[in-house]
């Protein structure tokens, strides 16, 4: 026993053994049955089948590395058995020769009978255990053969005696795989439960599970569907009703209601109904307009007026205006006015209506006419002038040399003369003759052996076959020049425009800063249109004001000015600004000028600063004559005024300006700094610039341009001014045509300063013209 027990103990110390050492695959016996399996657990082998756990092809290496050292071990084994049979037999010879020595005793003999039957016991053992071994590594070599066969089998196949066999195809709907396709055998199939999922039916549905699949009950009260999915029962929309309940394999079905028939409708008496949908509308019937539920009789459209849409649906009939104006119902005379539903007949432009006709309305007109005899009035004589244009001959003419007015109204007239005079001073004196004679504005121009210019102007009321008369009082003046360096511009206004005037002389010699007036000539018209008061000229109305104020004066001062102010209730503006130079002692001539718009209750001031330096001689009387002319707006074509200042020195000569103030920019506007005209009619210019210049003489010019043709219409001479300021002004009043433009113009090639703003003031005024 104890031997046998020494040979046990050595065979599993020696398997137990090789394992510990290289951590090679286990051995186990469960049931009679050897267990093999790798150390990390990824082969198994139980005696009939090595497969991968894992159900992957990496794990064949270690199947084969598990079953090669198996083999190994085994043989191994096997040599052990083997050694332990050789001392086993032996130890068993030993014992029989030692039986052959042993005195024959019934004891002895049958003790050691026992000890040789262990033996030999023992020896069948160890027999049996070494034909296990054989067969097991026979077996273990029959696999290694396989394994060796299948081990690129490759995916999705098995082994079969050393052969690939495609894995089944994968478990169908309704089935789960149970066993994966491994190395020796194909994949096994089960069925699913799919009642085990709580979605597998509709809630509260009863879930069957069959083989391969699954039934679910019917649905719940309320809904439809087939027990998987569920829906809720609908119910039918306003205006329809179920014709058909909703059942498990169906929702409810409904049609349209009629409620037309049903009279469940809620039309207008005036409408019909008709049926829809779900619904029905409401029409309103022919002759009647609304949305169906309330409807209204249509309307007809009332004289003046004819139908654009006929009435129907929700609108009523919509009427437009008749143009009654595209029958020529009007007069003669008359402009059409289409009005809503009618129409009226409006005195064209330039006409008013007087008992029930249209009659011309007033106009302005213009002329400009040029000395004839100049040299001749060196020792003095009324100067004799020919046209050069007129707008209307049936206000201006000539007769005998001397311009003559045809109708009554207000007249302004410029005169620009140059000279020499080589007396103290030399004189020309307007005259405006009609039966009597008046005498209106005087100029003196200073002794000069240069060139330089003289300006006559005014404004005043003529009667009808006025004639207007210029004399040269003096006989001392050298040289007169005719032509454009002696031109007189003449404006008039009917006395259907209702202007005023206003002719008075200085009475105060300039005491003060304020120039004040005694009446001479004044026509007020309406009584209030100008009230001269204290120095200020207030005006009653609303119109344009032309004003000239002329001056004789010795001062010393390095020079002095005057402006014209325009009060308004809550601002002052210098409308009018002229400069004058020291006198040297002698008598000369000061001029002021210009056109506004004024606004009831605005005035005028002439305020003179010679009071701030030392003058040594002013006169008052015809001396110092003032002439104010004043034109209400046209009711029926609005006059426009401008009011600017000098922007650009007169750079090259042309002389650009700013707005300073504007009205009507619709006859008369600034146009790249200069005046451009915008509809025909007549236009006074008025134009005042300080300057310092070293040319012989220097001139302004007033050019007009129409279309590609310039003309120079007026122009004012300025001598050398020595090296002192001194002011230069010109003036005149022209026909003006829609895109007419005009320029001023400085002509001097030594200018040596000039300044812009106020001290380059231009006033413009544009008339309608007349017919």
């Amino acid at each position: 026993m104890s031997t046998m027990f020494a040979i046990g103990f050595v065979v599993v110390a020696l398997v137990s053994g090789a394992f510990a050492e290289d951590k090679e695959p286990a051995i186990n016996v469960e049931d009679g049955v050897m267990m093999l399996s790798s150390p990390n657990g990824d082969v198994v082998f139980n005696g009939t089948r090595v497969y991968c756990a894992n159900t992957t092809r990496e794990c064949f290496p270690s199947i084969t590395k598990t079953i090669e050292a198996t083999s190994s071990t085994l043989e191994n084994l096997i040599n052990t058995v083997n050694d332990d049979l050789v001392t086993l037999n032996g130890a068993v010879n030993e014992l029989n020769q030692t039986l052959e020595g042993v005195v024959d005793t019934p004891n002895a003999i049958h003790s050691l009978d026992n000890r040789a039957d262990s033996l030999s016991t023992a020896i069948n053992g160890v027999n049996d255990d070494l034909f296990t071994t054989r067969e097991t590594v026979a077996t273990l070599s029959s696999i290694l053969t396989s394994v060796t066969s299948c081990i690129n089998c490759g995916k999705d196949k098995y082994c079969v005696a050393g052969e690939c066999v495609a894995c089944s195809s994968a478990c169908g709907i309704g089935y789960g795989e149970s066993v994966p396709c491994g190395f020796d055998h194909d994949r096994e199939c089960m069925d699913i439960n799919e009642c085990d999922s709580a979605t597998a039916c509709f809630s509260n549905v009863m879930c069957t599970n069959t083989d391969g699949g699954y039934e679910c009950g019917d649905c719940p009260s309320g809904f439809y569907g087939d027990g998987i999915t569920c829906h809720p029962c609908t119910s039918c929309p306003t205006g329809f009703h179920a014709v058909v309940d909703c059942e498990q394999d169906h929702d409810v079905e409904c049609d349209d209601v009629d409620e037309c028939t049903t009279a469940s409708h809620q039309c207008h008496d005036n409408s019909d109904c008709v049926n829809a949908d779900g619904g029905y509308k409401c029409v309103c019937s022919d002759g009647f307009y609304g949305d169906g539920y309330n409807c209204r009789a249509c309307a007809e459209c009332p004289d003046g007026f004819e139908e654009a849409h006929a009435c129907g649906g929700v609108f009523n009939t919509e009427c437009i205006d008749v143009n009654e104006c595209d029958d020529e119902p009007c007069g003669s005379n008359e402009v059409c006015v289409n009005i809503q539903g009618s129409y009226r007949c409006d005195c064209a432009d330039l006409y008013y209506r007087k008992d029930g006709a249209c009659i011309p309305s007033w106009g302005a007109d213009s002329f400009l006419g040029e000395l004839l005899n100049g040299q001749s009035l060196v020792n003095g004589g009324t100067a004799s002038f020919k046209q050069v244009e007129s707008s209307n001959t049936n206000v201006f003419g000539v007769a005998g040399g001397q311009i003559v007015i045809k109708q009554a109204g207000l007249v302004s007239v410029d005169y620009h003369q140059d000279t020499r005079c080589f007396s103290s001073y030399c004189t020309i004196i307007l005259y405006a003759v009609k039966g009597d004679t008046k005498e209106i504005a005087r100029e003196l121009i200073a002794q000069t052996s240069n060139w330089d210019g003289i300006f006559l102007s005014s404004n005043f009321i003529v009667e009808a076959g006025t004639t207007l008369r210029v004399v040269f009082s003096s006989s001392d003046f050298r040289t007169i020049d005719n032509g454009v360096w002696a031109r007189i511009s003449v404006g008039f206004v009917p006395s259907e425009a209702k202007p005023s005037y206003y002719v008075g002389r200085l009475n105060n010699k300039l005491s003060g800063e304020v120039a004040t007036f005694s009446d001479t000539y004044v026509d007020l018209n309406e009584g209030n249109e100008i009230i001269q008061s204290g120095g200020f000229f207030e005006f009653g109305k609303t119109g344009v004001v032309k004003f000239d104020y002329i001056q004789d004066i010795i001062h010393n001062c390095g020079y002095f000015y005057g402006q014209v102010i325009r009060y308004r209730a809550s601002s002052t503006t210098v409308v009018s600004r002229e400069l004058m130079a020291h006198t040297n002692g002698r008598w000369d001539g000061y001029h002021d000028g210009g056109s506004v718009l004024v606004n009831a209750g605005d005035k005028l001031r002439f305020n003179m600063y010679i009071n701030r330096c030392s003058s040594e001689s002013i006169d008052n009387g015809v001396w110092a004559p003032i002439g104010i002319g004043f034109i209400p707006f046209n009711t029926k074509q609005r006059q426009g005024t401008l009011l600017a200042y000098l922007s650009n020195k007169c750079s090259g000569s042309i002389c650009r300006f700013t707005a300073k103030e504007t009205t009507n920019n619709d006859v008369l506007l600034l146009s790249e700094g200069e005046v451009k005209v915008l509809k025909n009619g007549h236009v006074a210019l008025d134009y005042h610039q300080d300057i310092i210049h070293a040319c012989s003489y220097a001139y302004l010019a007033v050019e007009r341009r129409r279309g590609g043709t310039s003309t120079d219409l007026v122009r004012e001479l300025q001598a050398h001014t020595g090296g002192q300021w001194d002011g230069i002004a010109v003036s005149g009043n022209f026909i003006a045509e829609a895109g007419d433009v005009f320029r001023l113009r400085l002509e001097c090639t030594a200018i040596q300063s000039i300044d812009n703003g106020d001290w380059g003031l231009l006033s413009a005024v544009w008339h309608p013209p007349s017919h």
